[in-house]
């Protein structure tokens, strides 16, 4: 019977040296979670994005299904949203398919991964997050009675 090693396990297993095998610190990961709040000014447009800002750090792999938008306050909305990377040249990467239409303060939403790209987004410091709003009218619909608190979930790496 054949035996099958991990990427990790097979770099262990041709290492010369004792202290390079016995290293695991690249399998050692913090679960995160950024929260960012807005409050919406109510003239946001079609496409328009809200800057969440940078998590500060190098290497942040972004996990799109543990991350979620939810509402405070009152009102009607009407957007559908799509988390990307915005890099330092102006660069976007598309974090999270889009959700579907939000018409309802009521439950969260839980972001969705890009179909075949998963959770392979990775940031860095320089690297900001931001959200675009659309909707298939003009304008999106964002009352200034609600708030919006959008938690982004990221591994990071262990501190060394």
């Amino acid at each position: 019977m054949a035996t099958f090693y991990t990427t990790e396990e097979a770099k262990v297993r041709s290492s010369s040296s004792l202290a390079s095998a016995l290293d695991r610190s690249g399998l050692q990961l913090v679960r995160r979670v950024a929260v960012f709040h807005y409050t919406p000014a109510a003239s946001e447009l079609n496409n328009e994005w809200i800057v969440l800002g940078s998590l500060g750090i190098d290497d942040a792999r972004i996990i799109p299904s543990l991350s979620y938008i939810r509402f405070s306050g009152t009102g009607t909305i009407d957007f559908k949203a799509t988390l990307k990377k915005l890099g330092p040249t102006g660069t976007q990467t598309t974090i999270s398919a889009a959700t579907a239409t939000v018409a309802a303060l009521t439950a969260p939403i839980v972001l969705a991964p890009v179909a075949g790209v998963g959770d392979a987004i990775v940031l860095d410091q320089a690297d900001k997050l931001i959200l675009v709003l659309t909707t298939g009218a003009s304008a999106v619909t964002l009352p200034v009675t609600c708030g919006i608190i959008i938690e982004i979930a990221y591994d990071a790496p262990a501190a060394g």
